[in-house]
């Protein structure tokens, strides 16, 4: 049994008390249905696949968004913000890559600095190669000073191989007599040509002019002040130098 007393409606002990009035009844239920709604929302800054946490920024200015997570093996991820890649040239990266004969040159970059190694003559500056290195110009020679081309093996007062100049010389115009420097003081060319020895012979391999392979000291016939170098490839040759004598046999 109920009582209505103006708006309250009080329900007696043990009477039903359906309210067919329906207004504040429905009004209390569908509050409680929306804080339960409210209760059960998911924060979507939580959500995501099992074993990841992430979470999502929007740019103010251009509405952008940028997101950035660590996965499930620890490493980071990210996506948009207009992230790049710079690319390093591989002609200046200070290593010596596939196809490369020395240091960022050769093969498929720039030439190389005298004194480089090489596989070719044009891995070099001075486009030539002998015994895996560069050789470069030859001290004091201007190539553009050469009088004519040379006169090839008859010119010859050294050759080279393997690294190493020999003399192979009549010691002609005076150069036997020549002071050069060695650890052991000054010795004469003749001297520094004896200890050094023939070598493995001067067929088939590069010669000089001047008794050091392109190094001087140049004799007094003044050819050699002109040409001191390769006599074997013409003028072109004049100006390039090679390996210095090997001075260990003097000791320190």
């Amino acid at each position: 049994m109920r009582v209505r007393l103006g708006m309250l409606v009080v329900c007696l002990a043990g009477a039903s008390c359906d309210d067919d009035d329906g207004g504040s009844t429905g009004e209390s239920s569908g509050a409680t249905a929306s804080e339960s709604s409210a209760t059960d929302t998911t924060d979507p800054s939580t959500s995501g696949s099992p074993g990841s946490t992430g979470s999502t920024s929007n740019d103010p200015a251009g509405g952008s968004s940028s997101s950035e997570g660590t996965t499930s093996d620890g490493s980071s991820s990210s996506s948009g913000g207009g992230s790049s890649t710079t690319a390093v040239d591989a002609c200046a990266n200070e290593v010596q890559d596939v196809d490369e004969a020395d240091v960022d040159c050769g093969g498929p970059c720039g030439p190389c600095p005298t004194g480089s190694t090489c596989t070719a003559p044009e891995d070099c500056e001075a486009n030539t190669c002998e015994t895996g290195s560069c050789l470069g110009p030859a001290d004091g020679c201007d190539p553009e000073d050469v009088q004519g081309a040379p006169g090839g093996m008859g010119w010859a007062d050294s050759y080279s191989v393997d690294g190493r100049c020999y003399c192979a010389s009549s010691f002609d115009h005076n150069i036997a007599d020549i002071m050069v420097d060695t650890p052991a003081g000054p010795r004469t060319v003749l001297e520094v040509c004896e200890a050094i020895g023939p070598g493995p012979g001067i067929e088939g391999n590069p010669i000089y002019n001047d008794i050091q392979c392109g190094n001087g000291p140049a004799n007094d016939a003044g050819d050699e002040d002109w040409c001191p170098g390769r006599v074997d490839q013409g003028e072109p040759g004049c100006c390039i130098a090679g390996p210095t004598w090997d001075l260990s046999v003097f000791g320190r």
